[in-house]
């Protein structure tokens, strides 16, 4: 009797796991359906820019000796998550952040600005972390999130000259096929390269052209942002729903087998008590052929 009692015990606690799980991966769902409307409307604003800013460049270049400058200092942004249930999409962001620094960034000093608890709970005590900030759980969280992060980079910029144009380094995960991969952006890496003329005549300017080309990169890396902190909440979403997907998925072999079991203890009790009734009804016959 207590085994069973035990088993149902058991049974209900992973049927109130379940529902909780449920209703974890039914929320990231619902958050997914939103960060799908705002991510393709920051895509647009992202991709006009692009245009502008090509358009631009390809009649006032950046000059060739700021354009060729070595970068000294690296400025990293990591994008992780602030909330567990993900799977490996934190430790994907610190393994692309440690595989750069020893391979094409090498010699690089590194100053990281990390967004999301979880990501920087898992930071090396080595690295230099110049800014950590929560993560957004939220589309609405992420507006927030970006301006401080510009913040940030506002007053690093003429601390470390010898970032631009190149920084920052924008590490982060993304969406890809079914599964995700980690990117590495450089913003303003396009600011340096030839731009090929779309047009005869060059845009005519109100503002001197290095003016208007800081004006540019600041709306840009704004745009960019976005864009790139709704993919990486998107892609967050999308791995946890998966993983509630597998452990709901297990959960439910579980339930079943305990069910089963609980069933074979309950046919073994309506058994030995059907035992009892027919011993307890032959007894009064044998007695009377006494």
């Amino acid at each position: 009797m207590s085994k069973k009692s035990d088993l149902k015990r058991r049974l209900e606690g992973l049927e109130e796991i379940k529902g909780i799980m449920t209703a974890m991966k039914n929320l990231s769902l619902l958050e997914i359906s939103k960060l799908n409307r705002l991510a393709a409307a920051q895509r647009q604003t992202a991709m006009g820019m692009e245009e502008a800013i090509s358009d631009f460049l390809s009649f006032h270049p950046v000059p060739a000796a700021a354009a060729s400058a070595e970068m000294k200092h690296g400025l990293y942004l990591l994008i992780g998550s602030e909330r567990g249930f993900c799977g490996g999409f934190n430790e994907m962001v610190l393994q692309r952040l440690q595989h750069l620094l020893h391979t094409d960034h090498k010699g690089t000093e590194a100053t990281l600005m990390i967004v999301g608890n979880r990501l920087a709970s898992k930071m090396p005590a080595n690295l230099r972390i110049g800014l950590s900030l929560p993560g957004p759980a939220a589309p609405e969280e992420v507006p927030e999130i970006i301006t401080e992060a510009a913040r940030y980079l506002g007053t690093t910029q003429p601390e470390l000259p010898a970032l631009e144009p190149r920084f920052p380094v924008i590490i982060h995960n993304r969406e890809s096929g079914s599964g995700v991969e980690t990117c590495v952006v450089e913003p303003f890496a396009r600011f340096v390269r030839l731009e090929a003329r779309r047009y005869s005549y060059p845009p005519l300017l109100t503002i001197p052209s290095r003016g208007l080309r800081i004006l540019l990169a600041d709306h840009y890396l704004f745009s960019v942002l976005h864009d790139i902190f709704y993919s990486s909440l998107m892609a967050e979403h999308r791995q946890r729903v998966r993983h509630m997907e597998n452990a709901v998925g297990h959960l439910e072999k579980a339930l079943a087998k305990l069910a089963h079991h609980v069933n074979l203890l309950r046919q073994e009790e309506i058994t030995e008590e059907i035992e009892v009734i027919m011993l307890s009804t032959m007894e009064p016959e044998g007695r009377n052929s006494l």
